[in-house]
C-alpha cells in the first residue's frame, strides 16, 4: 500500500483520497477524527466525491450494499460448509462452496413454482445427494469393490438398483441348460 494512504492523525474530517492502477482505485476517506476507511474498489474507476455529504462515491456504493454481505455472512454461520484448517486455500475452498450453496439455493427458489422453499440443510443436503449420485452408480458396478464400500452404496440404494437392472438383462446362453 502506498505510504500517502497510511494511517495519520494530522488528517482533516471528510478528507479524501484516490489512488489509480490500471482498473483498480484505492480510496482513504477519514469520516471521524483519528478514523479512517480505505478500500479497494474495481468498478468505480473516476473517483468522485458525492458534493452534498462530501463522501466518495465508493464509499457511498459500499455502504448501499453491505447488508447483502452482513446477510450472505449471516446465512453462513447457520449452515456452513468450514472446518478448522491452518491452509488458507482450504479455507477459501470452504467459503466458495457456502456462497455456491446461497447462490444455487436462490436460483432454485426462483425457478421452482414451489409454495413452500426448503429449508437450507435440506437443500443442501439434497444438492449433495445428487450431486454425488452419478459418481455412486458408475462405482457400484464396479465388481471388484471391497465389502464396506458395497454396504455403504446398498444403504443408498445405487447398488441394488443397479444390480436388479443387471440381472433383468441376464439370458442364459443358447447352448446351455439352466437347472
Amino acid at each position: 500500500m502506498p505510504s500517502e494512504f497510511l494511517p495519520n492523525k494530522s488528517r482533516q474530517v471528510e478528507f479524501s483520497l484516490f489512488g489509480f492502477q490500471y482498473e483498480i482505485t484505492l480510496v482513504l476517506y477519514v469520516p471521524k477524527e483519528n478514523k479512517a476507511v480505505i478500500l479497494l474498489c474495481t468498478i468505480d474507476d473516476k473517483g468522485e466525491i458525492d458534493g452534498a455529504i462530501n463522501k466518495p462515491n465508493i464509499i457511498l456504493d459500499y455502504n448501499n450494499t453491505k447488508g447483502g454481505v452482513d446477510t450472505v455472512d449471516q446465512i453462513c454461520a447457520s449452515y456452513s460448509t468450514q472446518r478448522i484448517t491452518r491452509r488458507w486455500p482450504l479455507a477459501v475452498f470452504f467459503r466458495i462452496l457456502d456462497i455456491a450453496g446461497i447462490n444455487s439455493q436462490i436460483i432454485f427458489n426462483n425457478t421452482q413454482l414451489l409454495e413452500k422453499t426448503p429449508r437450507r440443510r435440506k437443500y443442501l443436503s439434497e444438492l449433495s445427494v445428487s450431486l454425488i449420485e452419478g459418481h455412486m452408480k458408475e462405482r457400484a458396478k464396479i465388481n471388484t469393490l471391497p465389502k464396506d464400500i458395497r454396504e455403504f452404496l446398498s444403504q443408498w440404494r445405487v447398488l441394488k438398483e443397479e444390480h436388479n437392472a443387471e440381472n433383468q438383462n441376464r439370458n442364459a446362453c443358447s447352448g446351455f441348460e439352466t437347472r
